[in-house]
């Protein structure tokens, strides 16, 4: 019965969204952190369609978490815009489980393409299973991807690699009860949030992100204090940044968010 249900199900899971104020920036754009909620939103509903979500795997002791993720973003849409995001799971490779979007806005040009990578924890331990005996067992529908290999890996290299050697000011978060989502942790999405807004003001301004690479490393919990820190480097038309959130609980990278941006459209 299991099999047919999710043989049942479309491996292309298909959503749409409005760009509500909520969502808009000061530029009446849509927030960099609000295409992952609208992300997030997908890929759960699509899992627990397939019955490999939340509701089927907290019943083996079992979640998903978000661990990688990369995005390529042509533009982002506007206040009032309504948008399709696709989203599909391509298989796995060791330990993650990989899934794919393409978002694109009313003429069905493609705005944003990303893969991401996620890990299966078990509750207790918080310690990762192979993510491949899960999805055969259901007969998971799978659709080709985009994209060859999984989210890079950052580390504290990653700043260097890229060559910037302009520090940014170390911003401080306390993790709040709006920061946390019904896994008892702060939201992925947060943690893009926060780094985003640690940064300058007149950057977001006139800035806005072409590409997103973000690693999810350590858990978060409420009343958790956080330093948010990294490095730039920036020219007229563009700009590079590498930011990490540092638990001062253990001292410990949290996530790692590296990102290039891009003069905003006039």
């Amino acid at each position: 019965m299991e099999t047919d249900v999710a043989t049942s199900i479309p491996p292309t899971w298909h959503e749409v969204f409005e760009v509500g104020s909520y969502w808009a920036d000061i530029s009446g754009h849509l927030y960099p952190h609000a295409m992952l909620q609208m992300m997030q939103e997908s890929a759960w509903k699509h899992a627990e369609a397939l019955r490999f979500g939340y509701t089927d795997l907290s019943e083996k002791s079992l979640l998903w978490v978000l661990s990688r993720l990369t995005a390529d973003i042509t533009r982002l849409p506007a206040w009032g815009e309504s948008v399709r995001l696709e989203t599909w799971p391509t298989g796995t490779h060791r330990l993650f489980a990989m899934r794919e979007y393409c978002l694109y806005d009313e003429n069905e040009r493609e705005v944003l393409r990303a893969n991401s990578a996620w890990l299966v924890l078990d509750t207790e331990q918080r310690r990762p299973r192979k993510p491949g005996p899960i999805i055969e067992s259901q007969d998971i529908p799978l659709n080709p991807g985009n994209y060859d290999e999984p989210p890079a890996k950052l580390d504290a290299t990653s700043a260097d690699s890229a060559h910037l050697e302009n520090t940014l000011d170390t911003r401080a978060h306390r993790v709040r009860y709006s920061d946390i989502d019904v896994q008892r942790h702060a939201n992925s999405a947060k943690y893009l949030e926060w780094t985003v807004d640690s940064l300058p003001d007149d950057w977001l301004i006139h800035f806005r992100p072409r590409t997103l690479s973000i690693n999810f490393l350590r858990e978060c919990e409420i009343g958790d204090t956080l330093s948010v820190s990294g490095y730039c480097g920036r020219s007229d038309r563009d700009a590079r940044t590498f930011q990490t959130v540092h638990n001062d609980r253990d001292g410990k990278v949290s996530c790692a968010v590296l990102a290039d941006w891009q003069l905003r459209e006039s």
